[in-house]
């Protein structure tokens, strides 16, 4: 694999208001705190029951994450980690997903 070409992780989603309703942005804290270069997802179409829009920004967000797990695990195929490693790997795998899934409403 060659040399990463995006923008290092790790990225966040951040909900903010629109005139029209909400958008997400996507992107490191440094291109957030700037308010350029980042991705935005605008949801602003009030007929959208489940969420889509939001998911899809949490999943754009966490790919830095997944991608590095990806490529951890490619590793570990070839050389089987020990067994300390496995609990950092799942700790990890779990943030992950944790990210892609969003805040619960409990």
């Amino acid at each position: 694999m060659g040399a990463v070409k995006h923008t290092p992780g790790p990225w966040q989603c951040d909900e903010v208001r629109t005139q029209c309703g909400r958008a997400f942005r996507i992107g490191s804290g440094e291109m957030l705190s700037a308010g350029k270069g980042c991705c935005i997802i605008y949801d602003d179409y009030p007929g959208n029951p489940v969420n889509e829009r939001g998911a899809n920004a949490r999943l754009i967000a966490a790919a830095p994450d997944l991608l590095a797990l990806a490529i951890q695990y490619r590793d570990d195929l070839k050389r089987p980690p020990k067994g300390d490693s496995l609990a950092r790997r799942l700790e990890a795998i779990e943030a992950a997903l944790a990210k892609v899934e969003g805040p619960t409403d409990a």
